[in-house]
């Protein structure tokens, strides 16, 4: 994904990306969002971190009506 980032930002285009980072206890998921930073770093980037609660995630999942039901309780 990543490399695909780049392409598109080298072509001019403006990239925005939605991406969940999940906290893991195997570290797996910050090796990668380190490897999207490193990947990324001659770029102009700017990293929005979105928190919300459970009850409100819950809602969001609902209410959009195309989410499996029970996603956003597992990530967070």
């Amino acid at each position: 994904m990543y490399h695909t980032i780049k392409t598109y930002t080298d072509m001019g285009l403006n990239v925005i990306v939605d991406h969940v980072v999940l906290n893991q206890d195997d570290g797996k998921e910050q090796i990668l969002f380190d490897s999207c930073i490193n990947e990324l770093k001659n770029y102009p980037i700017t990293l929005v971190k979105v928190v919300c609660s459970l009850e409100e995630l819950k809602r969001r999942e609902e209410g959009r009506g195309d989410r499996e039901i029970g996603n956003a309780e597992w990530q967070v």
